[in-house]
């Protein structure tokens, strides 16, 4: 099975795209909390937040983070990776 690796960013404007996205992510979990699609929210949420944990997985550990990598995949590889110091992860 081929490998698949989360683009970094830094070049091309990805930010600026990421950025655009986000924020229609954002404008969707509200369009969906006032209609009542609650799981739905909850999806676009975890997908934001697995976006937003990678990053900062593969920014502190210099290394690629697979993008079928579940959320739960991340989380502990950040907490052996960081021993579990949330802190020290996110005010590096």
């Amino acid at each position: 099975m081929e490998k698949r690796y989360r683009d970094v960013g830094g070049h091309d404007g990805l930010g600026d795209r990421r950025y655009e996205r986000y924020c229609g992510a954002f404008d969707w979990v509200v369009h969906c909390v006032e209609a009542g699609y609650f799981l739905e929210a909850i999806a676009v949420l975890d997908s934001i937040i697995w976006d937003r944990l990678s990053s900062r997985l593969g920014y502190l550990s210099g290394e690629p983070v697979d993008d079928r990598d579940t959320l739960g995949k991340i989380c502990t590889r950040v907490t052996k990776r960081f021993g579990g110091k949330w802190g020290q992860i996110f005010c590096e």
